[in-house]
């Protein structure tokens, strides 16, 4: 099922959705969603985990970062004249103390979890609940750390995230962190430099196709082999050189399973594309058109947490 939008002829602008407003925990229905936020079309998106409804990659929208980048993966960026840019992205945040330290903040609104530190804003939702043993939790407000509390065990601490702040997580500690009272101020750099200069950003991978090649390249974005090698349904977004957009899903073959992703990178390059990136897969593989799946049956489909919706005007 492929739906090709073309900007040229129609005012419509893309969107990042996630399943709800006020938090970025939980997962819903793509259907739901889109009809929910008004989305023409969508189809899902990024990678979660399933457990948890939290999410594992680059959403920005509207300029503000959602959900951080994470293992080199892909991401499609565009602007409101509707330009678009896939690569592979990488991001980081610092922390700057007023006396010049530095930390570095490799997570933003994360599922993912790794040792160092990670900061988690309102987008994420009105407190965080401790992911890991003994984290320090710094809160911040007006540019100051104004509290510092020693989680214990994973899901023991519920700390609310400020309204004028954010929320600092420190998991297995290799450092000392600033201490109370100190002022701070953040910066962020992507890889390439110029996807900061994108205000809308949806992460997933790994690359498919470029200049109308096929580069996929699963082990640079972290993917395991398994994943690689499974026949399963499948999802894409591509740009082609006509200025139009391409939103894919594929499903299993006529008596037979779904495409491995070099099989699947092979049929979006045959679609003569430029640029194609794939999109979660498997059960979250959803193509909405005026609010009805039109590739499968919504039995069939799983609940997932974000995609990309075409929405009517600028």
């Amino acid at each position: 099922s492929i739906l090709e939008i073309d900007p040229r002829l129609t005012k419509v602008s893309f969107q990042p959705l996630t399943a709800r407003k006020d938090t970025l925990v939980g997962i819903e229905p793509l259907v739901k969603i889109s009809r929910e936020q008004g989305a023409i079309i969508a189809i899902n998106g990024g990678f979660f985990n399933r457990k948890t409804q939290l999410p594992l990659g680059a959403m920005r929208k509207q300029g503000s970062w959602l959900s951080s980048p994470i293992l080199n993966r892909a991401a499609i960026a565009w602007t409101p004249q509707n330009q678009f840019k896939i690569a592979r992205l990488g991001w980081q945040e610092t922390l700057t103390t007023a006396n010049g330290d530095r930390y570095p903040i490799p997570l933003l609104n994360s599922g993912y979890l790794q040792g160092g530190m990670a900061r988690y804003t309102r987008e994420w939702g009105a407190s965080y609940t401790t992911m890991t043993d003994k984290e320090i939790l710094l809160t911040v407000e007006n540019n100051q750390i104004t509290q510092r509390l020693q989680g214990a065990k994973t899901a023991e601490n519920t700390v609310t995230i400020p309204n004028n702040g954010y929320l600092l997580v420190i998991r297995k500690q290799a450092y000392n962190p600033p201490p109370i009272g100190s002022l701070v101020s953040l910066s962020a750099a992507t890889n390439p430099p110029d996807f900061v200069n994108y205000p809308q950003i949806l992460g997933a991978g790994p690359v498919l196709v470029q200049n109308r090649t096929v580069v996929l390249n699963a082990e640079a974005e972290n993917f395991s082999k398994p994943f690689q090698e499974q026949k399963a349904s499948r999802s894409a977004i591509a740009t082609t050189s006509q200025g139009t957009i391409l939103m894919i899903a594929l499903h299993n073959r006529i008596g037979g399973t779904g495409a491995t992703l070099a099989e699947f990178a092979q049929i979006v390059q045959s679609l003569g594309v430029v640029e194609g990136l794939n999109l979660d897969g498997g059960s979250s593989t959803s193509l909405a058109l005026g609010g009805q799946l039109i590739d499968r049956s919504p039995i069939t489909a799983a609940r997932v947490h974000n995609g990309l919706g075409v929405f009517l005007g600028f």
